[in-house]
């Protein structure tokens, strides 16, 4: 008996399964054993992992019946636009691409902004397929017609966006409607999120980066100062300074037993601080290391709180990313319907 590939959404669920277990594997491998290897190939290997779990996220949502999910939707909303991401690829390549990013791949915002977006087309090309399951259930083409309206209306007032639909008929006006919701629930888990964290991550990154070589600047500095200050004597005054004023007067009243005196006062000073330099007091040298240790934590505290993003600026950012991805699914459907 032989099996057909086409029909038959076990067998191709089994192979994507593992060929996705085996891209992980395989970068889990890497990182363990051939440190070189994986940072040559991590983006790559990772890339193509994704893609798989793409469309193996696909699949899943078609053999889990998704429309018998979202007919749960009670006539809200939200509750339909809740069915529609938890039980679509979106939810589940969000959290791929959280792992990807985060504990796996630790791949680059300029890599991210090329493979997220291709990430991203086998499920908006096949949103036809998904949306035929979630409209064969009672009440819900006229709600996703309302949801789409109120998604239009909340994040669509940045962009001039027509309405496609006006000289469509009823089935392809409510089939656009649920490809554009489909369209906005994977462009902003899969595309939008992932790289706004991303970004949020390697900004903060840099700013901890130059708050410790600036912090490591400070204590090298005041090191060196303190170093300076310790080892001072009066050897290394000026000519014009007042103390070597009165130690010539001194040698030129004493005559021949000046030469003595000033190489004693000479020695005196340098045995000083060669004293200081093995070892001098303790109480000063652990009063030096408390200054220095109080320097740094306050430098480190005020450099915490200059890399904590602001609150305001983070939700401008995700509301401009959640407006693109509406003008972005809007577009997409009106080319896939």
């Amino acid at each position: 008996m032989t099996v057909s590939w086409g029909r038959n959404r076990d067998c191709r669920q089994l192979a994507l399964g593992t060929a996705v277990a085996a891209v992980m594997v395989t970068l889990a491998w890497l990182g363990a054993c051939r440190r070189t290897l994986y940072v040559r190939w991590r983006e790559p290997l990772a890339t193509l992992g994704a893609l798989v779990y793409s469309v193996a996220a696909v699949e899943e949502a078609l053999r889990s019946s998704i429309g018998s999910h979202v007919e749960r939707h009670g006539g809200s909303t939200l509750r339909l636009l809740g069915s529609m991401a938890a039980h679509s690829p979106a939810i589940m390549l969000l959290l791929y691409a959280a792992r990807l990013y985060a504990v796996k791949g630790r791949l680059s915002l300029a890599w991210g902004m090329v493979v997220q977006p291709l990430l991203a087309a086998y499920p908006i090309i096949n949103g036809r397929r998904l949306c035929v399951l979630a409209l064969d259930t009672r009440g819900t083409p006229a709600l996703m017609h309302e949801l789409r309206r109120r998604l239009a209306l909340i994040f669509g007032a940045p962009f001039v966006l027509l309405d496609t639909t006006a000289d469509r008929s009823a089935s392809s006006a409510h089939m656009e409607d649920c490809i554009a919701v489909h369209a906005f629930t994977v462009v902003l888990c899969m595309v939008a999120l992932p790289l706004l964290a991303v970004r949020a991550f390697e900004q903060r990154r840099r700013r901890l980066q130059k708050c410790w070589e600036e912090q490591q600047q400070r204590a090298a500095q005041a090191a060196e100062q303190a170093h300076n200050w310790w080892m001072w004597s009066p050897v290394d005054l000026p000519p014009s300074s007042s103390s070597h004023q009165q130690q010539r007067q001194r040698q030129q009243q004493g005559g021949g037993g000046g030469g003595a005196r000033q190489q004693a006062a000479v020695q005196e000073p340098r045995q000083r601080r060669l004293w200081w330099a093995d070892g001098g007091s303790d109480e000063d040298e652990d009063e030096e290391a408390a200054w220095l240790e109080d320097d740094a934590a306050e430098a480190a505290a005020e450099d915490w709180q200059e890399s904590i993003p602001r609150p305001l600026e983070g939700l401008l950012h995700l509301y401009f990313c959640t407006c693109l991805s509406w003008a972005a699914s809007a577009w997409l459907a009106a080319l896939v319907a």
